[in-house]
């Protein structure tokens, strides 16, 4: 992200989703991340700062799909857990059981997101 962000024109693309994202404008915040992904290469940070966009707008597919295609549902616990809670909004329970099995990249630990893992997983066996 560090490299993003010393280039003027990415820093400013980053910035105005940033703003968005915060304005709640999600719509608006995934024209500009889009943009931003294409310009930067497939930035890890970019990816998952889209995929929560995806999420908030309500394009839940999207989520799983963009994490996909860029190979990061795995990457660690925060592309994980925003991946299942998307796959278990759309009702897809077998795919969010799928990915909460997966082995991580990169592990470390978090109380939060751990929890959140655990309610995915319980809610989906549930929902089975």
């Amino acid at each position: 992200m560090n490299s993003l962000l010393q280039n003027v024109a990415l820093k400013r693309l980053y910035d105005i989703m940033i703003e968005n994202m915060q304005a709640n404008m999600f719509k608006d915040a995934v024209f500009f991340g889009d943009k931003l992904l294409t310009l930067s290469g497939g930035n890890l940070g970019v990816v998952y700062l889209l995929g929560q966009c995806y999420y908030h707008n309500g394009d839940f597919k999207k989520v799983h799909s963009l994490f996909s295609k860029h190979k990061v549902l795995n990457h660690n616990i925060n592309f994980q857990v925003l991946a299942a809670k998307a796959t278990l909004a759309n009702k897809q329970y077998d795919l969010c059981s799928n990915i909460l099995d997966l082995q991580l990249e990169n592990t470390y630990f978090n109380r939060k997101l751990e929890g959140a893992k655990c309610l995915i997983k319980a809610s989906c066996c549930e929902a089975n």
